[in-house]
């Protein structure tokens, strides 16, 4: 008898053990890997936009020059490029690690009339 109740204990210890690790991985792990699609122009102003790590955001625009830089603020200017100047594009960044992320279109005023973006990383 004593033998019996020693393997229920070990097998529901062991369950245990595995649904406790099982619970254990990070929510965003199992929800990260999504894209976001942005239409990028400047007659719009864009609000921060949340992702998770692991997640995929493209710029996408047509018909009208622009380009797609990063910012050290959401202030404008401090461009680093990432995609030059065409009238037709798309340009994807994939998020590897949190933060807090800028990005900017520095063709003439764009940037001034709101076409930037901040990009939260969770």
């Amino acid at each position: 008898m004593s033998r019996a109740l020693n393997m229920k204990t070990v097998v529901l210890v062991s369950l245990f053990a595995v649904l406790a690790g099982a619970a254990l991985v990070p929510a965003r792990r199992l929800l990260a890997g999504s894209t976001q699609s942005l239409v990028w122009s400047n007659h719009m102003t864009y609000d921060p936009l949340d992702v998770k790590v692991g997640d995929t955001v493209t710029f996408t625009w047509s018909g009208k020059l622009h380009d797609v830089t990063s910012t050290p603020s959401p202030a404008c200017g401090g461009y680093t490029s990432l995609y030059e100047p065409t009238e037709d594009g798309d340009f994807s960044v994939t998020f590897n690690e949190t933060g807090t992320f800028y990005y900017a279109c520095s063709v003439g005023d764009h940037c001034d009339e709101g076409q930037k973006i901040t990009i939260n990383v969770a």
